[in-house]
């Protein structure tokens, strides 16, 4: 630590208050109303910011708002997660407010909580939830560098996050371009003919089949025709042993949250068919249903997920298949839901696709294939980016918390 950073309680430099717990609570989604953040709006976000809530209040009373800009950390159930407020809200009692900065940049200050969490945890106490006293958190010491040097640490992690974001939003416009194409194509039949007209509306000729009129040439078949749907293995039998490489073991819960901490580790003596890598496509079938593409890496595939794969169709083809049931495969798992919800295989061959014409598979192929594939650069840029925001965090912050 340099002699001019000075050590200082937390609680000196900024004013910290706690959320409350209002009510009623309504439904945000067909209701207007005040957005209420509670702890599940940061767990499902994978920015710094909170944008969106998923229930709101009738009025703020007595609760507790913050603004754009605010600065929130979670005190409850999963302390120490940092967040940025990018909309005007009323928030939990689940979480701390931070506000009134004195010698202190926000942004800094984020950075210090994100880096400081698993540190911050520990402090927790709870036999039900862990719960951060608001005293704890007001009376942690750190040392903080002259003003200058908190906002070049920040703007250096800053600009890293900013990237992150950015290629996310990208890949976000690129798969929501892409499912538009697919359904317009595959669902509605209007594909561009020879002449570059929507085929169906312009009198391209349709024949009967049991999903009604699709394109002559044409042909319906089943999810499980198209593609290979391999089940996971059940990890836990392959624990990790000394001197044999370990991978990270996909669960459901890394298919949003990637590999952390908390991963399990399992042992590589295991059929290679288990092993998945970045590009591949995966999907949970049961608990919450989902389908992406991995991005983080070499890792064991567990039971309750699919790799889904095909030696004659694109990737493209059978992934926006895939999407294009998960709607319905959901309100089969919903209603199976007696501890967890699951669809079984026969509801993948039950699911129908309508498969084109070699000559149109084609011409598809050239414009699909080129959108995923972006995607799948965009995510293998990401997860650089990601791994060096994470290697740099703990180098420029921990002066804050351990003096030289």
């Amino acid at each position: 630590m340099e002699s001019n950073w000075m050590k200082v309680k937390l609680g000196d430099i900024v004013r910290i208050n706690r959320g409350s717990s209002p009510r009623p609570i309504q439904d945000y989604i067909s209701t207007q109303g005040i957005p209420w953040v509670k702890i599940a709006d940061a767990t499902a976000s994978n920015t710094r910011y909170i944008t969106s809530t998923k229930e709101c209040i009738k009025e703020s009373g007595r609760s507790t708002t913050v603004y754009p800009g605010d600065l929130i950390v979670s005190n409850s159930a999963t302390p120490g997660i940092p967040k940025i407020m990018a909309i005007e809200a009323c928030v939990h009692d689940g979480w701390l407010t931070i506000n009134d900065y004195s010698g202190v940049d926000k942004l800094f200050l984020f950075y210090f909580f994100l880096d400081f969490r698993s540190r911050l945890e520990k402090k927790a106490t709870g036999t039900v939830f862990n719960n951060l006293k608001t005293d704890t958190v007001k009376n942690l010491e750190l040392y903080l560098p002259p003003l200058p040097i908190q906002q070049s640490i920040a703007l250096i992690l800053s600009s890293l996050d900013d990237k992150i974001e950015l290629l996310r939003e990208q890949n976000k416009t690129l798969e929501d371009l892409a499912q538009a194409m697919f359904k317009r194509w595959f669902v509605d039949f209007e594909f561009p003919n020879e002449n570059g007209q929507p085929f169906k509306s312009k009198g391209g000729k349709m024949v009967e089949s049991e999903l009604g009129l699709i394109p002559e040439g044409w042909r319906v078949g089943r999810l499980t025709e198209i593609a290979d749907f391999l089940n996971g293995v059940a990890s836990q039998k392959y624990p990790p042993v000394p001197e044999v490489e370990t991978l990270p073991v996909v669960k459901i819960r890394e298919l949003s949250a990637g590999i952390s901490e908390q991963t399990d580790k399992a042992s590589t003596m295991i059929d290679s068919k288990y092993i998945v890598d970045s590009g591949d496509i995966l999907f949970s079938w049961s608990g919450s249903l989902d389908v992406v593409i991995w991005m983080y890496g070499k890792g064991i595939l567990n039971q309750h997920l699919f790799k889904v794969s095909s030696n004659e169709f694109p990737k493209w083809f059978y992934f926006y298949w895939v999407k294009e049931h998960l709607d319905d495969f959901r309100q089969i798992a919903t209603s199976k839901a007696v501890t967890m919800g699951h669809i079984q295989r026969h509801h993948l061959d039950d699911a129908l696709v309508v498969v084109p014409d070699a000559i149109n598979l084609g011409r598809f192929d050239s414009v699909l294939s080129c959108n995923l594939n972006k995607q799948i650069l965009n995510n293998s840029i990401l997860l650089g980016t990601m791994r060096l925001r994470d290697t740099l965090l703990p180098e420029l912050m921990k002066g804050a918390y351990e003096p030289s």
